[in-house]
């Protein structure tokens, strides 16, 4: 799909798309433009056309091969290819332009929350590692919430909204009152290989008891604790007493969102996913002899991340010309994303290969009871939990990372939370706020 080579941009063309309507600018802008079927000229006027169908599709067209490319892909006809290079740094560019129109979409959250959020980050000297002492409790309210959305605009990349249940946590250290990390549970998707292939079930056993398997969708810590090993904290307090029974008692008694059955709420199964391929945070996490998060693989690296949100959103009005669309509400059948992202690459003629993105993440998963494989199959209907509270797991992360580590504690001597203003990064001027 070799198409861009003979697409010309002026900056008249640019120009005549100022006003346009419903056709998206963003389209037009440096994308498509050129294309003169989408004008009409009345004595030497040019004015917006109503598009026909092979001009959007054609458009369509030259925007998924542009993005692609402007991301690092290497575009074959047939198939993506990963650039050659360093496979951290390579997940990070390649997720460098999804990041930025995350954060041009949530400049009123960075312009809300910035000051509360730089106040809530703790100061070198106010960290005393030995009284480390986490606390995990779930966002309550608005400051809570813009709290937690501005911190995942920190991390290089984007961070999932989820689906279904969804609760989120902020872990804040309870000698100073400042923010360690976040992290957010929820429903896992329906279909990943590597998870069903340990558990071994059923299409049966896994509609009946799928849902008592969290995702960690959300799970990370901020500066500086980061630097201090703070990301395998948080990672191991998502399988912690309290964040358990937590689970279990929101939803015990409701009634599920697709087959409004009442179902048993606990908690049996954690998985963690990877960022950025393999994870040295998550690796052989255990508290004493005991795995919280065990890697058990990798994912195909399919997927439509690499689109962005505008053109997916352009992509899904093609897709609802597809005769099996059907919908993309939540339960409207599993990776109903997928779906109709397939749908519409299929009308515009596009290979789905271009779905293979290649970008594998490792996959964790945290059992939470020594029989939670048996109990999701359905041999049983009892969980034996393993226990270990917020504070058991804390002290032996101390001991285990962070203490023998001397040069954690001078590693952050330096640190300064005005480097974490998102504002600085995409030039927006400061905006005064009750914060400050």
């Amino acid at each position: 799909m070799k198409i861009l080579e003979n697409v010309s941009v002026s900056s008249q063309s640019m120009d005549m798309t100022a006003s346009l309507p419903r056709l998206n600018q963003e389209r037009i802008i440096g994308k498509a433009v050129g294309n003169s079927a989408l004008f009409s000229y009345t004595n030497g006027v040019v004015t917006p056309s109503e598009p026909s169908k092979d001009s959007i599709y054609s458009e369509l067209r030259v925007r998924i091969e542009h993005e692609l490319t402007t991301a690092g892909f290497v575009v074959h006809e047939d198939s993506l290819e990963l650039p050659v290079g360093d496979s951290k740094n390579t997940y990070r560019k390649l997720h460098y332009d999804q990041r930025q129109e995350r954060l041009l979409s949530s400049i009123k959250t960075i312009e809300t929350w910035e000051d509360h959020f730089i106040s809530s980050i703790a100061k070198p000297e106010e960290i005393d590692i030995q009284k480390i002492a986490p606390r995990v409790r779930p966002i309550e309210t608005v400051q809570d919430r813009g709290l937690f959305n501005y911190a995942s605009l920190t991390w290089s990349v984007p961070v999932s909204k989820g689906f279904g249940r969804r609760t989120y946590f902020l872990v804040e250290d309870q000698q100073n009152g400042k923010l360690i990390g976040i992290c957010a549970l929820g429903d896992p998707v329906y279909n990943l290989s590597v998870r069903d292939k340990e558990i071994g079930w059923t299409q049966e056993q896994k509609a009946k008891r799928l849902y008592n398997v969290f995702d960690a969708f959300v799970c990370g810590a901020i500066d500086p604790y980061r630097q201090l090993l703070g990301g395998k904290l948080v990672a191991m307090l998502t399988t912690s007493d309290e964040v358990i029974e937590l689970l279990r008692q929101k939803y015990d008694g409701k009634r599920t969102q697709i087959s409004e059955e009442i179902k048993d709420s606990r908690p049996a199964l954690i998985t963690v996913t990877s960022a950025l391929g393999r994870s040295s945070v998550y690796n052989r996490l255990r508290y004493k002899e005991r795995y919280l998060l065990k890697s058990h693989g990798y994912t195909k690296g399919f997927g439509h991340f690499h689109f962005s949100p505008t053109l997916y959103a352009d992509l899904l009005e093609v897709a609802k010309e597809h005769p099996s669309y059907a919908g993309t509400e939540f339960g409207a059948g599993a990776n109903w994303k997928i779906r109709t992202l397939r749908q519409a690459l299929t009308l515009l003629g596009v290979s789905n290969n271009y779905m293979q993105h290649g970008l594998t993440r490792e996959v964790f998963l945290g059992e939470l009871a020594s029989n939670s494989m048996s109990f999701l199959r359905g041999e049983t209907n009892e969980l034996d939990y393993h226990f270990a509270s917020i504070a058991e797991i804390t002290e032996f992360w101390k001991e285990r990372w962070l203490l023998p580590r001397s040069d954690l504690k001078l590693g952050i001597s330096k640190f300064d939370s005005e480097g974490l203003r998102i504002s600085k990064e995409i030039g927006l001027e400061p905006v005064p706020t009750i914060f400050n």
